[in-house]
């Protein structure tokens, strides 16, 4: 008796723990989607998705954060699945967007949770605005972070919208890091990068790019503040802080161009299941309906970035494209007369 009593107990436990299971998987599959990010050491994976999924999960979406190769790839995981979701640049997103092909895959949600600023960096001083840069296109060397992060989408974008400025620039290679990018282009005045990233002071990147005596070039021209998709504008001019203060002299900030981080995911018409159909839908909704600051770190470094940057008045912002402007009509055909002097000289050598 005890033993066919003791039976009946596992069986029991056993049916329990099968209902039970049954019952998670169920919620998981309507209330469980994954989210990817970057790198395991960035800050999408390690702050920002974790914000996003702390106060979705009070609203009834379980959400799994997952590592990628950055906001291109995150793009292309919620082209191949719909259901997923994913963060990303703005830019990266309009970069994606500007194939008509796409315009009925990505489901926009969030386009407020945050910025990342776009820092262009050389050693040589004469390059002093972004016009510079444009100008001298054809003859500088660009040094970029990986092909497939986001940094080097960034710069694929910008030559897109400027196919006659920045789009002329032929001798663009790629670095094995972010790190190596700076580092070899800190070592002539013939090249330039280009990352992207938060305006935190404390960051790696630049406190590399301090010690190696580069300087930081205001990524600012007409052709890029003009961009807008969805009724977003891809950039904003604002002022970042780029080195703390210190003792005997006063932290550095940089007027550049930021981009939104975004959170999407694919339309829920292209989900063929229906129950994982309206899942979605339902998950759409509270998420979009969640105010974007509560989706925002809310303690340590990453809720403190907001201070280290600021909007641009109007006419702040109207003096440096002005001013990039002339750098381009001045500065170019100076560098084409150069160029043509030289090249007899250099065949010559050759």
């Amino acid at each position: 008796m005890i033993l066919n009593n003791l039976t009946k107990g596992v069986a029991l436990a056993a049916l329990t723990t099968t209902i039970g299971t049954f019952s998670t998987t169920a919620q998981a599959f309507d209330l469980y989607f994954d989210v990817y990010t970057g790198e395991k050491t960035g800050a999408y994976y390690n702050k920002i998705c974790p914000a996003i999924k702390k106060e979705a999960s009070k609203n009834g979406v379980e959400l799994n954060c997952k590592t990628s190769a950055g906001s291109l790839d995150n793009l292309d995981k919620v082209l191949d699945k719909p259901s997923n979701f994913g963060l990303s640049q703005f830019d990266q997103f309009a970069l994606k967007y500007s194939n008509k092909s796409n315009q009925t895959v990505y489901t926009p949600i969030h386009d407020d949770i945050g910025t990342e600023c776009l820092f262009m960096v050389t050693n040589n001083k004469l390059i002093s605005n972004f016009g510079d840069v444009v100008a001298s296109a054809p003859y500088l060397n660009f040094i970029l972070p990986p092909e497939k992060s986001g940094h080097a989408g960034t710069f694929k974008y910008l030559q897109s919208i400027d196919p006659d400025g920045l789009g002329k620039a032929t001798k663009v290679s790629f670095a094995s890091s972010t790190e190596d990018a700076i580092t070899q282009t800190l070592t002539s005045k013939d090249n330039v990068t280009l990352f992207v990233q938060t305006a935190d002071p404390k960051s790696a990147l630049f406190t590399l790019v301090n010690k190696n005596k580069g300087h930081f070039v205001p990524v600012i021209s007409k052709e890029v503040l003009a961009q807008v998709v969805k009724g977003t504008k891809v950039y904003r001019a604002q002022e970042t802080a780029v080195s703390n203060p210190k003792w005997h002299k006063s932290g550095t900030k940089v007027i550049t161009s930021c981009t939104p981080i975004m959170l999407f995911t694919g339309k829920s018409l292209k989900i063929q299941d229906p129950a994982q159909k309206t899942a979605h839908e339902k998950a759409i909704a509270k998420l979009t309906a969640i105010p974007a600051e509560k989706l925002r770190p809310q303690q340590g470094w990453f809720s403190k970035l907001w201070n280290n940057s600021k909007a641009l008045s109007a006419k702040g912002v109207e003096g440096l494209v002005d001013t990039a402007e002339k750098a381009k009509k001045v500065t170019s055909p100076y560098l084409s007369k150069a160029k043509t002097a030289t090249e007899p000289y250099v065949e010559k050598a050759k």
